[in-house]
């Protein structure tokens, strides 16, 4: 007969373990890092006495240290590419060889000069997160009266190598003149534009006490023009009160109406320019930062008639354009 086997399963059982070991994590690394923002003057009036001022924000932020640590940062500013000219740390012009004077300070009175040696102490406090920084402003100043500095863009640069940040952690009466172990460098430019500027003055014509007009009378004056180096300009003279078209035919007036006397304004002693505000009748120059005085030629017009005595004059408006 048939041999009926049974067959039974057989189980095993596979045990799988994880093990999860725990390693220690690294504390991160203590590091200070260091950004300028750009110091830009916009445009600069050199003919100006008031100097032009501007200021940049200088930031110091730190990471890695461990919570309720204060920090020492000490960030030094050299001469910038420019150098220092005449005890001032200088731009120089894109377009040529000139400088532009200017300085930056420590303190809003623009009176501290920030330096390589006299730089202002930074406290950073550490927050819970490891992290902190500090801001500090920068006062920068470009001084008036440089009016032989001539139109254009100046620009200076301070590499890393003018910028300069130790810090470390303060644990007693650190100072600046201490040793600190930390360095971080940053970048910034100094930029400014000097424009065009011009001023004016008039010295008056008097032809003084004349008993005839039938001979012409001359007398002269000045118009004195203070322009930017190297700004372009022309000075022009209107037609008086008179508005009169012909600047040989201008008008002195008197009190009594319909009569005066005639005269003309000239740029050269030869009376043979005349001095008007009419393409070809201007006085075109270019500024040099000093007083540049240029005479106004009068001579009055011969006539037949000599007007009532009385006083005469009239008012001519000098207009500089640059």
């Amino acid at each position: 007969m048939p041999i009926i086997r049974k067959l039974y399963p057989v189980l095993a059982f596979l045990t799988v373990f994880a093990a999860l070991v725990s390693f220690p994590q690294s504390a991160s690394a203590q590091s200070c890092t260091t950004t300028v923002t750009a110091v830009s003057f916009g445009n600069a009036d050199v003919t100006a006495a008031t100097p032009t001022d501007t200021t940049a924000e200088l930031k110091v932020s730190c990471s890695g240290y461990a919570a309720g640590a204060t920090l020492l940062a000490c960030p030094a500013l050299g001469a910038g590419s420019g150098g220092v000219v005449a005890g001032r740390r200088a731009m120089p012009r894109l377009s040529g060889s000139e400088t532009l004077a200017f300085e930056l300070y420590s303190d809003g009175g623009r009176a501290q000069v920030w330096g390589s040696t006299d730089v202002p102490p930074q406290t950073i406090a550490i927050s819970p997160s490891g992290s902190g920084e500090a801001t500090a402003t920068i006062f920068a100043r470009v001084f008036g009266g440089q009016s032989t500095v001539p139109v254009g863009s100046y620009s200076s640069t301070f590499s890393g190598s003018d910028v300069n940040i130790r810090y470390g952690l303060q644990t007693g009466s650190e100072t600046c003149a201490s040793t600190l172990t930390g360095t971080t460098t940053a970048s910034f430019t100094v930029t400014a534009t000097v424009t065009p500027q011009c001023t004016l003055t008039t010295s008056d014509i008097n032809f003084g006490n004349v008993g005839a007009l039938s001979n012409p009378v001359t007398a002269s004056g000045t118009v004195t023009v203070r322009c930017t180096s190297n700004a372009g300009y022309t000075i022009s003279m209107d037609g008086g009160n008179a508005k009169s078209d012909d600047p040989t035919k201008r008008w002195m007036g008197g009190t009594t109406p319909q009569t005066g006397v005639s005269y003309g304004l000239y740029q050269n002693s030869q009376y043979s320019l005349p001095w008007g505000n009419t393409p070809g009748l201007t006085k075109a120059d270019i500024g040099s930062g000093s007083n540049q005085t240029f005479t106004v030629y009068g001579r009055t017009n011969p006539s037949t008639i000599t007007p009532p005595a009385d006083t005469y004059n009239d008012t001519v408006i000098v207009t500089v354009t640059y």
